[in-house]
């Protein structure tokens, strides 16, 4: 199980680079993610020095064999590199796509 978390930080200038800040972690145990066998549901716990809350997703369509796109509800606080801490999803913004391989 990996968790990976990105901040994208729009450019202030018509030629500025995109900023990116991420955090992946791996080798997380089995019970930090758990989805259901359709995708319809699933949940994360974020936990460590850089992250941390709950994450619950519900599916509002397939995408594909193992990727369906919905919504989240909870947030995931995230501690990147030299910023304040982010809540995410940045509130209105609550759509996610899932993922399972």
């Amino acid at each position: 199980i990996s968790e990976q978390f990105m901040l994208l930080e729009a450019p202030t200038g018509r030629a500025a680079p995109v900023i990116i800040h991420a955090i992946y972690r791996s080798k997380l145990p089995a019970s930090a993610f758990t989805n259901a066998s359709d995708l319809s549901t699933a949940q994360t716990t974020a936990s460590g020095p850089f992250m941390g809350g709950t994450l619950t997703y519900s599916s509002a369509m397939m995408t594909g064999p193992q990727q369906s796109t919905g919504s989240v509800t909870g947030a995931i606080v995230a501690h990147f590199d030299g910023l304040a801490p982010v809540t995410l999803p940045a509130p209105p913004s609550t759509q996610a796509n899932l993922n399972v391989s």
